[in-house]
């Protein structure tokens, strides 16, 4: 059965022949009916939805992801398409184009399944993607991150990302190499900070037998292991003066020499470098060759700060649970208010894994239902270390002076959201920084000021 049994026979017949899917609901009430191609839809059969509140069953398919093209959650009447993500019963991210009309003290829905266009035109914005080879974010910062790794992967350049600690080079480099045309070769990974200069010369490079004390036999380096593939060298910045030279030799002949030997090989590479350093500065401390630095920036990926686009919390707060529930075979269903609001106030100084880290942080402190503020970390909780933690990555504009904080609101149309965004900091946090300043909280009138 897919509909209530006040709805017309017949007309469910012709509704369940349609290819898109239908659904008919009360306002903010009951849903009358759901047809077949809704069921195939949503996974979701017409036994588990018809007599249920729309707003409930509707509120699943919206679980875990923002639709900011419909309003929420999709309940909203009215003639426009929008592109919205819907969460299967399974759990899959289905793409669909809603449309909602009213008849009378009814609303009918209808949604046509669009995710085959974008998987056939990935470069194409028909929908922000909110997943992109282990990344996760839907946020418009996130969409540009993604675009630039297609970018990156098309082409045989050196890569440069930059960002700071915990917010995703690694899995940027991943996904540049698994979006190229390397993907079939291998991706080898260098830590480059975690060894001296001597050990880290041999595993670049490789070394001969009897090259110095301990070489008992030939060691193939990493760059000829990456061959035909991709070499992702994190911490690029903590590499010594001896090893700048010859890696700036590579990317310049694209050859090198094994420690010992002074036999030239070539290898095909193509390299992505890391670092959380500023190069720049680096190299006008004269730290940091500045030829080599021009060589590795050929195109370069930043990685934004978590507090730049805090709009992604809800889907990485997802994507943690759900990791967390299926390791530990737990049941947390999510955060309270209180929590969350503790979680939007904080600036993640430690960005996406820091966040990673107090979700697992909250997974030791509770075995089922919503996390609490309590089972956070101390610092994300107490509101004065939460402060604290903040004052030192606040990005400029910082708005601690009441002259900053004028203009950007009147840059911002006193949008304090906007605001915020520009400050790094939720709303509330704007809106309390206001009134304690003493600023008006809309625009003032002509002469007011």
């Amino acid at each position: 059965m897919n509909q209530d049994s006040s709805f017309p026979e017949n007309a469910g017949e012709i509704l369940n022949r349609l290819p898109i899917g239908v659904l008919l609901h009360e306002r903010k009430g009951r849903i009358l009916f759901w047809n077949r191609r809704m069921e195939e839809i949503t996974g979701y059969s017409a036994s588990e939805t018809v007599g249920r509140p729309v707003e409930e069953v509707l509120l699943k398919l919206n679980r875990g992801t923002e639709c900011r093209e419909c309003d929420s959650p999709l309940v909203a009447a009215g003639s426009t398409d929008r592109h919205c993500t819907l969460e299967t019963k399974d759990g899959r991210l289905r793409c669909v184009l809603h449309r909602s009309a009213v008849l009378g003290n009814q609303v009918v829905q209808t949604m046509v399944d669009i995710s085959f266009l974008r998987e056939a035109e990935p470069h194409k914005p028909i929908h922000e993607r909110v997943r992109f080879h282990g990344l996760v974010g839907q946020s418009h910062i996130m969409q540009r991150l993604y675009r630039q790794i297609e970018l990156a992967a098309d082409s045989n350049a050196t890569v440069l990302i930059t960002g700071p600690t915990g917010s995703g080079k690694e899995l940027v480099a991943e996904a540049i190499h698994l979006e190229s045309a390397r993907s079939e070769g291998p991706l080898v990974k260098v830590n480059c900070a975690a060894l001296s200069e001597s050990i880290l010369e041999s595993e670049l490079f490789g070394h001969v037998e009897g090259a110095f004390t301990g070489a008992v036999k030939n060691k193939v380096g990493r760059f000829e292991l990456a061959h035909k593939g991709t070499i992702f060298l994190d911490e690029v910045g903590e590499i010594s003066p001896k090893i700048q030279i010859k890696l700036l030799r590579f990317l310049q002949e694209r050859e090198f020499e094994r420690v010992g030997e002074s036999v030239p090989r070539k290898v095909d590479v193509r390299v992505v470098a890391a670092t959380n350093k500023d190069l720049k500065e680096l190299v006008k401390e004269g730290k940091f060759r500045q030829d080599l630095y021009f060589r590795l920036k050929v195109f370069p990926i930043e990685t934004p700060p978590l507090r730049a686009h805090k709009e992604d919390l809800g889907l990485l707060a997802k994507h943690f649970i759900d990791h967390f529930n299926e390791e530990t075979g737990k049941r947390i269903t999510g955060f309270d208010p209180e929590a969350w609001q503790a979680i939007m106030d904080y600036c993640w100084p430690g960005n996406v894994r820091e966040f990673q880290n107090a979700v697992e942080h909250a997974f030791v402190m509770r075995s089922e239902g919503q996390i609490g503020l309590f089972d956070l970390p101390i610092e994300i909780r107490k509101v004065e270390m939460r402060l604290e933690s903040c004052e030192d990555v606040r990005p400029a504009p910082s708005g601690r002076n009441r002259e900053e904080l004028l203009r950007l609101l009147e840059q911002s149309g006193w949008n304090m959201a906007e605001v915020g965004r520009k400050l790094g900091i939720n709303r509330s946090s704007v809106l309390r920084r206001v009134r304690a300043m003493g600023l008006p909280t809309r625009p003032p009138a002509a002469g007011e000021r």
